[in-house]
C-alpha cells in the first residue's frame, strides 16, 4: 500500500483541486461535474481519519467498458493506501481493513451489492459497502 509523505510547505489547496481534476480529465471521458467530485472525494481519502462521516463514491455506468476499471485505476495512483481490488472474499476484505486502513477501491462491486445470485453468497459484505455514511454496523470479526 503506497503511503503519501506530507508536503514539506503549505499546499494551496484550490490549485490542488484544479490539478487533481485536469489530471482525471487527462485520463478519462468524465460527465459534466464528475472530475470535481472526483478531486474533492480524493482530498477527503487523505484526511478521512479526521472525520466522523464518511462519503462513498460510486462509479455507474450505463454500459459495460465505459471507463469505471481506468477511473478506479486513476484513482489508485492518487489516493493513500490505494487496493484496486474485484471479486474480493470477505476475509480478505477484513483483513486489509484491519491491517493498513486502506482506500479500498472496489471493481465490480455491484456483484455484492444489488440483490443477485452472487451478491447472496457473499452477504458479509454489504454492510460495509452500504455502512460508508456513519461507518458499518455490526461487523465485529472473531480472529484466531
Amino acid at each position: 500500500m503506497r503511503e503519501f509523505e506530507p508536503w514539506p510547505e503549505a499546499v494551496d489547496g484550490a490549485a490542488l483541486l484544479d490539478a487533481l481534476e485536469a489530471t482525471f480529465l487527462r485520463h478519462i471521458v468524465l460527465p459534466d461535474g464528475a472530475a470535481p467530485a472526483l478531486a474533492l472525494w480524493t482530498t477527503w481519502t487523505h484526511v478521512y481519519d479526521s472525520f466522523n462521516v464518511a462519503p462513498r463514491l460510486a462509479l455507474p455506468s450505463p454500459e459495460k467498458r465505459c471507463g469505471k476499471t481506468l477511473a478506479l485505476s486513476v484513482l489508485q495512483c492518487v489516493c493513500p493506501r490505494a487496493i484496486l481490488a474485484s471479486n474480493i472474499s470477505p476475509a480478505a476484505t477484513f483483513r486489509i481493513i484491519e491491517k493498513g486502513k486502506p482506500t479500498l477501491l472496489i471493481d465490480e462491486a455491484d456483484t455484492f451489492l444489488h440483490d443477485n445470485e452472487e451478491a447472496s453468497r457473499r452477504p458479509e459484505l454489504r454492510p460495509y459497502a452500504r455502512g460508508g455514511v456513519r461507518g458499518a454496523r455490526g461487523g465485529v470479526r472473531a480472529r484466531f
